[in-house]
């Protein structure tokens, strides 16, 4: 006789962990919230894209995204994971210049950081990902003031550059130029 089952099955099934992801753009910030399944991230919903200009309107961006992409779920999850521009970073980690905004957001919203990519990173990896193969390709971020123009080969990148948005997009990033 097999007394385990004798009052029913015990085991409860764990819920699965909740995560939190925040990409911040120069001016522009999506979030999204996910789990992992059998090794498999998922993201459940999205957040509102919310424009930022300062500190307080990115917390208060933040903010209003993460409550629409909670919405409706029980648990508040906090672990997060940002998304942030090469700018951004600096050997592997969150530029001096910008920690002290990531600490406050962090601390205001009561977030527990668990690790940060570039997003250009993310994207060739996602591309891999859907294609199979590490891709090759030219990334753009055109924003009001600037214009970001990155270069992918074989799945890393391999240049970056910056500069003042002008009307001749192809002024933009001198060095980046095709061989004549």
């Amino acid at each position: 006789m097999n007394l385990v089952n004798l009052f029913g099955n015990n085991t409860k099934t764990k819920e699965p962990d909740l995560f939190l992801a925040i990409e911040i753009h120069e001016s522009l910030i999506k979030t999204a919230l996910w789990e992992v399944v059998e090794g498999i991230p998922s993201v459940i919903k999205v957040g509102s894209f919310e424009s930022w200009e300062d500190e307080d309107s990115l917390i208060n961006g933040v903010d209003a995204s993460l409550e629409q992409a909670v919405k409706d779920i029980d648990s508040e999850p906090r672990k997060v994971i940002f998304g942030l521009p090469d700018s951004w970073i600096n050997d592997g980690k969150v530029h001096p210049s910008k920690t002290k905004l990531i600490s406050r957001l962090v601390k205001e919203l009561g977030l527990d950081p668990i690790g940060m990519v570039p997003i250009n990173s993310a994207i060739a990896h996602y591309m891999k990902n859907l294609e199979g193969i590490p891709p090759t390709a030219i990334l753009l971020e055109i924003y009001t003031t600037k214009v970001a123009v990155s270069i992918i080969e074989k799945g890393e990148i391999t240049s970056s550059e910056e500069t003042a948005r002008s009307d001749f997009l192809s002024n933009a990033c001198p060095r980046l130029r095709p061989y004549p």
